[in-house]
C-alpha cells in the first residue's frame, strides 16, 4: 500500500476500514501520502486500531492535504486524549494563525502537544469520530470546535454514551448557534429522556439541521413528546429525517413526529 501510494496521484478515495491499522502502520501510510501527487478528498479509516499518536498523525496529514472533505474514524481507540489532539489540530486549520492568537479548544498534557503552525485552512465536511470511548472531556473539546463555524456539514458521534447528561448539554449548547451542520449521528448514546429533552430545546433554536439519527437512545415518550414539541414549534428549516428506531417512543407518537418531517429546506 505505501507503494501504491507514493507511486499513484489519482487517489482520491482511501478506504482502509477494518483492517487492523495501529499507530506505527498509520505513520507510515500517512508519510507515503503526504509525499504523494494525489489530491486525497475522503479517508476511512472506521474500525481500526487509531489512538491519540494517530490523531497527530491526521492532523498533519491534514494540513499537507487541505483539500480532504472526509475524515471517518468511527471505531478507533482515540479516547478523550485523541479526540482533543485531533480537535485542536482542525481548529488551529480552521483558523489561521495570522490571527496572532494561537486558540486552543482544551489544554492538552505537555507530551501530546503539538506545533501546527501556519495553519491553510481546510476544506473538512465530514468527520465521524463515533465509538471512540469519548467522556466528557473529548465531548466538550467537540463543542467548542462546532462554536468556531467550520464547514463541517456532517457529524457522526454514535456510540459515545461514556458521555453523561451534563456532556450533552454541552454539546446542544454549541450546536444552538451553529449554522453549518445538517446532518448529526448520535445512535446508541443513552440520553434518555433527560438528553432527549436537551436535544428537543436546541431543536427550536439550531437553523441548519436536516437530518439526525437517534437510534437506539432509551429515549421514551417524555423525550418524544419534547421532540414532537420542537419540532411542531421550530421556525425556518425542518427536518427532513428524524430516525428514532429502537427507543421506547409509541408507534401513534413516532406517526406525529413523522408528520412533521419535511422536504429540506432551500
Amino acid at each position: 500500500m505505501v507503494a501504491v501510494l507514493e507511486a499513484c496521484d489519482i487517489v482520491e478515495h482511501l478506504v482502509l476500514r477494518n483492517t487492523g491499522l495501529s499507530d506505527d502502520l498509520l505513520g507510515s501510510l500517512v508519510t507515503a501520502l503526504m509525499n504523494s501527487q494525489s489530491e486525497v478528498e475522503m479517508i476511512n479509516l472506521n474500525l481500526n486500531n487509531i489512538g491519540p499518536q494517530g490523531a497527530c498523525i491526521l492532523t498533519h496529514l491534514l494540513k499537507a492535504k487541505p483539500q480532504v472533505k472526509g475524515l471517518l474514524l468511527f471505531g478507533n481507540k482515540l479516547g478523550d486524549d485523541g479526540i482533543c489532539i485531533l480537535i485542536n489540530g482542525l481548529t488551529e486549520l480552521h483558523i489561521p494563525e495570522e490571527n496572532e492568537k494561537q486558540i486552543s479548544v482544551s489544554p492538552l498534557p505537555a507530551e501530546n502537544e503539538q506545533s501546527l503552525s501556519e495553519g491553510k485552512g481546510f476544506l473538512l465536511s465530514e468527520l465521524d469520530i463515533g465509538g471512540n470511548q469519548i467522556t466528557c472531556k473529548g465531548i466538550e473539546c467537540v463543542a467548542s470546535f462546532i462554536r468556531q463555524q467550520p464547514p463541517l456539514q456532517y457529524l457522526g458521534i454514535a456510540q459515545s454514551n461514556g458521555v453523561d447528561t451534563a456532556g450533552w448539554e454541552v454539546l446542544f449548547d454549541s450546536l444552538k448557534i451553529n449554522s453549518r451542520i445538517s446532518h448529526l449521528i448520535l445512535d446508541e448514546n443513552q440520553l434518555g429522556d433527560e438528553g432527549a429533552i436537551l436535544f428537543a430545546d436546541m431543536l427550536r433554536a439550531n437553523q441548519s439541521l436536516c437530518k439526525v439519527d437517534l437510534d437506539w437512545n432509551d429515549i421514551g415518550e417524555e423525550g418524544g413528546n419534547a421532540i414532537l414539541e420542537s419540532l411542531q414549534s421550530r421556525i425556518g428549516c425542518s427536518l427532513e429525517h428524524l430516525s428514532l428506531e429502537g427507543n421506547m417512543i409509541s408507534e401513534e407518537l413516532l406517526k406525529k413526529i413523522s408528520q412533521q418531517l419535511k422536504p429540506r429546506c432551500t
